[in-house]
């Protein structure tokens, strides 16, 4: 757990998300995120204010999908903190081995694509019909594979 001044980030918990309210004024429920817990994730406050909740679901020691929520109304105000301590997790994993981290934004959230560059994800590719209500999605990746001195040696 990190603390400073102004900013707490903790582990993840379902509860965290009771009171986000998504773009469409939709309350999400805790109870869809039951599995997300046995995987790397945390949430982050300025002071008693929820700022966002995010994390990695493993699918494969080498390969996870990044998912990430944020309290928009009040995360804007704090992107410098957000993107930094994101970006540092993000490369926290790949160094522990997860070389692929992929993430989707569908066409409902047009500042989402602007994010996951930020994060240092790159477009991968478009995918038409792959929303929840058929909207067109667009896949970003991280990649970052070992270097040659990482790699086994051959005998």
């Amino acid at each position: 757990m990190l603390v400073n001044k102004t900013y707490r980030v903790i582990p993840f918990h379902p509860s965290h998300v009771q009171d986000v309210v998504t773009g469409e004024g939709r309350v999400l429920s805790p109870a869809k995120f039951g599995d997300v817990g046995k995987h790397p994730a945390f949430s982050v406050y300025h002071g008693d204010t929820y700022l966002m909740s995010g994390g990695v679901v493993a699918a494969a020691a080498w390969w996870g999908t990044a998912w990430l929520i944020l309290n928009s109304a009040e995360a804007c105000k704090h992107l410098t903190f957000i993107v930094r301590n994101v970006r540092r997790y993000l490369t926290q994993l790949q160094h522990q081995g997860m070389h692929r981290i992929e993430a989707t934004c569908f066409t409902g959230t047009p500042n989402g694509g602007r994010l996951l560059k930020a994060l240092g994800f790159e477009l991968e590719c478009e995918m038409a019909l792959a929303g929840p209500r058929g909207e067109t999605g667009e896949r970003y990746v991280r990649l970052q594979w070992p270097i040659q001195s990482q790699l086994p040696q051959s005998r």
